[in-house]
């Protein structure tokens, strides 16, 4: 079982992250966006990316910090 520190960063870190996820998700039903359907594929493949680079650094395939640039 993970130490307490290790847990209070862990949740804290997921619900910011679930959180901003959850902004992301608004934008979807806005009639304030013309969203087009290349950017959604842009938006969506770049959070599946970042999803694969924390599931790879969990299994410690990879220890490399990645700078985030604009997606659209």
């Amino acid at each position: 079982m993970a130490d307490e520190k290790y847990i209070e960063i862990a949740n804290r870190r997921i619900k910011s992250a679930l959180k901003y996820l959850n902004l992301v998700k608004n934008m979807t039903g806005s009639r304030n966006y013309d969203v087009e359907a290349e950017d959604v594929e842009k938006i969506t493949e770049a959070l599946h990316n970042a999803v694969d680079e924390i599931q790879s650094a969990f299994d410690g395939r990879t220890k490399t910090k990645k700078e985030f640039k604009d997606v659209l």
